[in-house]
């Protein structure tokens, strides 16, 4: 346990302290296969050389000693000597490095010859696994270029750095290409090119974008912008998820493990917002953020601007955040187009960084098309709530009535009916007031029993014409067990008349005869453009992520006990006043979606 730990904390700090003094100009090209079967050939071209006919070999030489390795042939098609160095790193069945051999190749010009790579298997230094048969390798060729090396270029650190990135990360980048167009309006058409080399076997890759970012410059000013990904597509199997302050692109299939070479082009639209600056424009974009986990080699960048612009105040920076270290980039301008790489490699955490101080009004002002669809929201949410104040002011207002003293239920209506029109609704309370009503009309006598809480006796038979009266009744003298009796007690009702009860209600609810149908259809209206404004904001908002509209969705679930309270109040208010306060406290609160996943980021924008 101690010597892995030790490891573990050995290895990334030798690799920090060698990256610390590694040299900025490296004269190299370097090129690799994909992970190639134990059984099959492959080929590689670098530079002037060409690889042919490569395929590994297990062997007894003549000396009876066991050797393991690569044979093929090299084929130099310049006038000069080429220098290169070639790694072999070999795994086994489950994609584990195995071990690495490293050998010095001179080739020289206009020539093929021989290419041996077979080393003693006793000499190897096999890496720790359980299982080392050899199921695949990868070949790795370096170039030094001897006629413009640079003074400061150390081979043999260079060398390192390339066998260390294999086995200190799970996947690297070997190059990248960013292909920015700059719009008029402030926005940027993006391409990304990643050539990506996988390690270990993985789905794919994630890219992070951020959406919110914090611009410090040299004078000490700052300013904080919202930007926007949208349009977005990639080469392979993707899902975007837009949240809080990043927007995440997930590349990949679960379906699908990935190892050695894969390429992946991005494009989106990234819209910075609005210039924060007053007194002039500014071009500010991250080439590279600091989002990566991982090295990236070769990155090469072009942007094309949308007319002229002063080339003295472009400028570039490049390392952790915060630093203004421009050294290693390299650029060249021709016309609006600005073309460029990065002449190191970039560790984790490493950014590369674009900014350009433009004349006012350089960018035109442009509403785009998302910040168009939360104008339309609004619109079609006034326009749903005039229509609903028309029909409320036609229809929906009660008119002045005197208040009287009535003692008696109005004539042709029981106390049942009476509860019916007064709540809206029945109670269990409602249906047994029959039992006092009934008594008063001769039907029934109630008293009191000794031995149970009371004692109910039939009188005589009903003769009326309502028909909840009559289920009464039935239901009454004819309980759970029971038929035809003249007398019945609480003991026969117990656990037995909630049936005729429930009936009962069920047959009131049936009767619409008390109520207007313009009334029903008017409260039906006022739901339904309330509920259309929801459907609107979803069928708009079509970038949102699943989990947004899951979210507006219950938020919707839990107000629509407030919509229904909103239009029982508002249909019985006839002041104008009331009417427009009374929408606009509902609307708040209705309004809470909107704003939590689409007009609040359209206010923070200005």
């Amino acid at each position: 346990m101690k010597n892995k730990l030790f490891k573990m904390v050995i290895f990334p700090l030798i690799f920090l302290c060698f990256v610390s003094i590694y040299p900025n100009n490296i004269n190299a090209t370097e090129k690799n296969t994909d992970f190639i079967y134990y059984n099959e050939s492959s080929s590689l071209s670098v530079d002037n050389l060409n690889f042919d006919s490569v395929v590994f070999k297990r062997k007894t030489n003549a000396q009876g000693i066991a050797e393991m390795g690569l044979t093929g042939n090299i084929h130099n098609s310049s006038d000069n000597e080429v220098k290169c160095y070639t790694i072999v790193r070999f795994y086994n069945l489950k994609y584990e490095l195995v071990a690495t051999t490293t050998k010095l190749q001179i080739v020289p010009a206009n020539s093929n010859i021989e290419y041996n790579q077979l080393v003693d298997e006793q000499s190897i230094d096999f890496t720790e696994v359980i299982n080392r048969d050899i199921y695949c390798y990868a070949l790795d060729v370096i170039t030094i270029d001897n006629t413009n090396v640079s003074n400061d270029f150390d081979e043999s650190e260079y060398l390192n750095h390339v066998i260390n990135k294999y086995s200190l990360y799970d996947y690297f980048i070997n190059n990248y290409d960013v292909d920015i167009v700059v719009n008029e309006n402030n926005t940027f058409d993006i391409t990304e090119t990643i050539d990506v080399y996988f390690n270990v076997q993985k789905h794919g890759i994630y890219r992070k974008i951020p959406l919110q970012n914090t611009i410090k410059r040299l004078d000490g000013t700052s300013s904080i912008n919202n930007a926007k990904v949208s349009n977005v597509n990639v080469n392979d199997t993707y899902k975007v998820n837009c949240v809080d302050d990043n927007c995440k692109i997930n590349i990949g299939s679960i379906n699908e493990n990935l190892l050695g070479k894969k390429q992946y082009i991005i494009k989106y639209i990234y819209d910075i917002g609005n210039d924060p600056v007053k007194n002039y424009d500014e071009l500010y974009y991250n080439i590279i953020g600091t989002e990566w986990d991982t090295i990236i080699e070769n990155l090469t960048f072009t942007i094309t601007m949308p007319k002229e612009f002063d080339i003295n105040k472009l400028g570039f920076s490049s390392g952790e955040e915060g630093s203004v270290l421009n050294d290693k980039i390299n650029y060249d301008i021709k016309g609006n187009v600005i073309k460029g790489n990065y002449t190191d490699f970039l560790n984790p955490g490493e950014a590369v960084t674009v900014r350009c101080e433009l004349p006012e009004g350089y960018f035109v002002k442009k509403i785009i098309i998302d910040d168009l669809k939360n104008y339309i929201i609004i619109i079609i949410n006034l326009i749903f709530v005039g229509i609903s104040f028309l029909i409320w002011y036609k229809c929906g207002k009660d008119s002045n009535v005197l208040e009287t003293v009535e003692f008696y239920s109005p004539d042709g209506l029981n106390s049942l009916d009476v509860g019916y029109l007064y709540k809206g609704h029945v109670e269990d309370e409602d249906v047994t007031s029959l039992l006092i009503y009934l008594a008063n009309k001769g039907y029934i006598k109630v008293s009191e029993d000794d031995i149970y809480d009371f004692r109910i006796t039939k009188l005589k038979e009903y003769d009326g014409t309502d028909e909840r009266e009559r289920m009464f009744l039935e239901g009454l003298f004819n309980p759970k067990g029971y038929s035809n009796l003249n007398e019945v007690t609480s003991k026969e009702l117990y656990n037995s008349f909630y049936t005729t009860i429930d009936k009962i209600k069920r047959n009131i609810k049936k009767n619409k005869k008390y109520f207007y149908k313009n009334t029903s259809k008017k409260i039906i209206l006022n739901i339904f453009f309330i509920i259309a404004f929801f459907i609107m904001y979803i069928v708009l908002f079509d970038k949102l992520g699943k989990e947004a509209i899951l979210a507006s969705i219950l938020l919707s679930v839990v107000e629509l006990p407030f919509t229904l309270l909103y239009v029982d109040w508002i249909n019985k208010t006839r002041s104008v006043l009331t009417f427009i306060i009374g929408t606009i406290i509902y609307g708040s609160i209705f309004m809470l979606p909107f704003f939590g996943f689409g007009g609040f980021n359209l206010i923070r924008r200005y």
